[in-house]
């Protein structure tokens, strides 16, 4: 099996077969009545995320025992149902419930729950053709849809950006059931974010505003609201819609896009934000829940970008993932520590559907491999000099960037000596350390001991605590 299949299978087995085996697991147990749950929290949004991942499963694997817990799941959120439609996890006094008053003055994920939970059940009912699915995600879309859309846009932290997610599976459900109602409602969610002041519908010729300037710059939720617009776009035949998701589409293409493939963030107000336009760091990092998403974008665009789906379901995507399927990285680092998350996370969840999402649309052969070596500046200027400057090489050969564990087994970093022209003599590749028939990387220095370089996703180990190193800092000669 090639890396991403044995990847894809270890999460199966250990992720999808193991987190959630029926109405019985906590994750699904949260929205048994009576509901007491007051915390305001993300969990709800595991069901919909498993549901997702386990209904791309089954129509990969037919596996009956499968098929049988989805039933079972879908069975018990429609017996939990009340009657109003609403399909949450908080109990009906709790002030995060969407429908409480005072839901926009405190935390709540209520809205975001919900929209994971449609999303669940909507793609059961479009692999696995449950109409049952349809019909309890129909209703519990009634419910949000009676409140306003401006509401809407005060129940989601990330200046409304966490809430009007809610239009994409809107949007979705209005073409599985051919009710338009669905996707104009879904419209005047994001025409209510533009109005509080998130410019998302900004005009295309106005390229002043970064897409890391929307609301918060929260890069998983950006990139699913414009997955929502393409989505729209279709739904409603508006060209306008799909120009507008593909002007911010070709900015975090153009400037918010690491090495690895994924949304580049980490050194602003919050660590899951897009950074400015520019930025570079060693050090900056890929939340595991925006590559997700921005695989998903990526699909759904249809357009040619900087790298291609596979590169990033190689590097960005398999580099968070651990060797025994289960424990992912919520963020990975291009040099940095792999740091397994813990049990509720929701990268674990992302990152599982994410295998599935990429296997359904196919990982195609890479060719022929070839080496190419990328170059980066990290620099600080002040008042127009600049007084700082390191520069940084990458090796990338084929359809993998690489990378180094410790450094003669204990450096994290270390300044290496290469000529400026034709830096690649310095590197060759090697059968000295290959795994699953991929090569090495021998990196052989000016003055120095040569070292191995293996594919980002392996080096230095695939378990918590190893240590890679993918841009390495030069010196020229």
């Amino acid at each position: 099996m090639t890396p991403f299949e044995q990847a894809l299978e270890a999460s199966y087995r250990e992720r999808v077969m193991k987190f959630i085996t029926g109405p019985e697991s906590e994750a699904v147990q949260m929205f048994a009545q009576p509901l007491s749950n007051r915390t305001g929290d993300w969990y709800g949004e595991h069901v919909g995320k498993w549901l997702c991942t386990a209904a791309l499963a089954w129509k990969r694997t037919g596996h009956d025992e499968l098929r049988t817990r989805i039933e079972a799941v879908v069975d018990f959120l429609a017996e939990q149902q009340e009657s109003s439609g609403y399909l949450g996890a908080y109990a009906a006094d709790a002030e995060c419930r969407f429908t409480h008053p005072k839901a926009h003055e405190g935390r709540t994920w209520d809205i975001w729950n919900h929209a994971w939970t449609l999303a669940g059940l909507l793609k059961v009912a479009e692999q696995m053709d449950n109409p049952g699915a349809l019909a309890i995600a129909e209703k519990a879309a009634r419910c949000v849809m009676g409140i306003p859309p401006a509401r809407i846009i005060e129940l989601g932290n990330h200046q409304g950006l966490s809430s009007a997610v809610i239009a994409e599976p809107l949007a979705q459900l209005s073409i599985q059931t051919g009710e338009r109602e669905f996707a104009e409602y879904a419209l005047s969610v994001f025409k209510a974010l533009h109005d509080s002041g998130v410019p998302i519908l900004q005009p295309l010729n106005n390229p002043e505003i970064d897409v890391a300037e929307l609301g918060t710059g929260k890069s998983y939720q950006i990139c699913w609201l414009l997955n929502g617009l393409l989505t729209l776009s279709e739904v409603m035949e508006d060209a306008a819609l799909r120009g507008i998701a593909l002007c911010w589409f070709s900015q975090i293409d153009s400037f918010h896009v690491s090495i690895l493939g994924g949304p580049w963030g980490g050194i602003a107000t919050h660590k899951e934000v897009f950074n400015k336009r520019h930025f570079f760091s060693p050090d900056g990092l890929t939340e595991t829940c925006s590559t997700q998403m921005w695989l998903r974008l990526l699909r759904r665009s249809r357009v040619t970008c900087s790298v291609d789906h596979a590169f990033i379901v190689r590097n960005a995507l398999l580099g968070a993932l651990d060797a025994n399927g289960h424990d992912w990285c919520y963020f990975t680092f291009p040099n940095g520590r792999r740091n397994n998350t813990y049990h509720w996370a929701c990268c674990k969840a992302s990152g599982a559907l994410a295998l599935e999402e990429a296997a359904a649309a196919g990982i195609p052969d890479p060719g022929e491999p070839k080496l190419t070596i990328h170059q980066a500046q990290d620099t600080l200027d002040h008042h127009g000099q600049e007084i700082v400057r390191r520069e940084y090489i990458a090796v990338q050969y084929g359809p993998y960037m690489y990378a180094a564990g410790m450094l003669d087994g204990y450096k994290k970093a270390e300044t290496i000596c290469v000529p400026q022209m034709f830096p690649e003599n310095c590197f060759e590749v090697t059968d000295e350390g290959a795994e699953d028939g991929i090569p090495s990387i021998r990196c052989k220095p000016i003055g120095r001991a040569p070292f191995l370089m293996r594919p980002y996703f392996q080096a230095g180990g695939r378990h918590d605590g190893a240590w890679r190193t993918t841009w390495l800092e030069v010196a020229w000669q």
